[in-house]
């Protein structure tokens, strides 16, 4: 049995506001199919592409999707294509060929098997990703102790256009021992501090939203390296209608002290994933200080309903746009999904659902 993990305060609270209940309040924005991309630097197109985080660099929409070549070994890489953001304002509707570059591929012991799930945030300025990386052992059925099936991999940019991977989060060895995945991760950076959300999986155990607290080794100029986390508690667990739960998006400054993150859900029943979010403030620690009693998406249009993974829609990227807070999000485990929300309508319901 894994080392238990010291809790937050708020979490018994914080699910007793939570409903097994949807009002889906996100405007579709449109989606794009792999047969809507054609490959600049690889010599064949993807079968499937999703789960897509993205920057806005001026009018430019820097979106990074998950691309999947074939299923042998399932193995994945990221790309980038580059769209107009007034293109995305207005309702992405695509009439020809989007231009895609391979971006990140396999090329370590933590990602030997595929990339995952990019998030692409800017911190203090700078292009940082950091994505699940399907390590070396992860189809080894003699796993040695301390060594996992994925990690989180963090990767720097200048530009967003070309990126050198830096670093792969590591926990404490009690920790490790036990552990077989860490994924779903964003990072919030506070001063001089970085926290790491992540999931992370021991057996058939979800500790759903931990967090670490990474040192500033993000400005090291060493080569690829472990990046090891501190202080680690569990965030927020799953409520008791929920299979798990995992991060979803960067977090969204609202305030001096006060984040907006969208978290995703997955229902015990049929397995569907939703949306929902919460607030985050900085003070002595993390702290969450509203959540949505409600989901705020789930699947309805038919392509975020039937793909390769029925009934998911899964946030990966977000960025806010005069008052409204753009998503990118895989739909189905098939498709690019890019959506918006009013951000004063969905501030309005947290505000009326405040834990402290």
């Amino acid at each position: 049995m894994m080392r238990m993990l010291p809790e937050c305060g708020d979490i018994e609270e914080i699910n007793r506001i939570r409903r097994f209940e949807t009002e889906d309040i996100a405007k579709r924005l449109g989606y794009i199919k792999a047969s809507d991309i054609k490959m600049i630097n690889y010599p064949e197109n993807p079968i499937k592409i999703f789960n897509p985080s993205f920057l806005v660099f001026g009018n430019v929409f820097r979106l990074y999707p998950r691309l999947v070549f074939g299923y042998y070994k399932y193995s994945n890489a990221i790309g980038r294509i580059d769209l107009e953001l007034n293109d995305i304002l207005a309702g992405l509707n695509a009439k020809k060929k989007l231009e895609c570059e391979l971006t990140l591929y396999p090329s370590n012991l933590m990602d030997f098997f595929g990339l995952e799930d990019p998030r692409a945030q800017l911190v203090n300025k700078t292009p940082y990703m950091i994505y699940t990386g399907r390590t070396r052992w992860f189809f080894d059925k003699k796993r040695p102790k301390g060594k996992l099936k994925t990690t989180s991999l963090i990767a720097k940019s200048v530009d967003g256009i070309t990126w050198e991977k830096k670093n792969y989060v590591i926990l404490d060895d009690p920790i490790m021992n036990d552990l077989s995945f860490i994924k779903n991760s964003v990072l919030l950076p506070i001063e001089n501090r970085i926290y790491s959300l992540s999931r992370i999986q021991a057996g058939d155990s979800f500790y759903a939203a931990i967090y670490g607290i990474l040192k500033d080794n993000l400005k090291q100029k060493t080569t690829f390296c472990p990046i090891p986390s501190e202080s680690n508690k569990v965030f927020i667990k799953e409520a008791s209608f929920e299979h798990k739960i995992g991060w979803g998006t960067p977090p969204i400054k609202i305030s001096n002290n006060e984040y907006l993150l969208f978290l995703h859900g997955v229902c015990n029943n049929l397995l569907i994933y939703r949306v929902f979010a919460i607030l985050v403030r900085v003070e002595k620690d993390l702290k969450i200080t509203a959540i949505t009693p409600k989901y705020i998406m789930q699947p309805k249009e038919m392509y975020e309903i039937y793909g390769e993974r029925p009934y998911v829609v899964f946030p990966c990227g977000a960025s806010k746009i005069d008052d409204q807070v753009i998503i990118s999000y895989g739909a189905a485990d098939s498709f690019v999904g890019i959506a918006s929300f009013d951000l004063t309508e969905l501030l309005q319901i947290l505000d009326k659902n405040r834990v402290c």
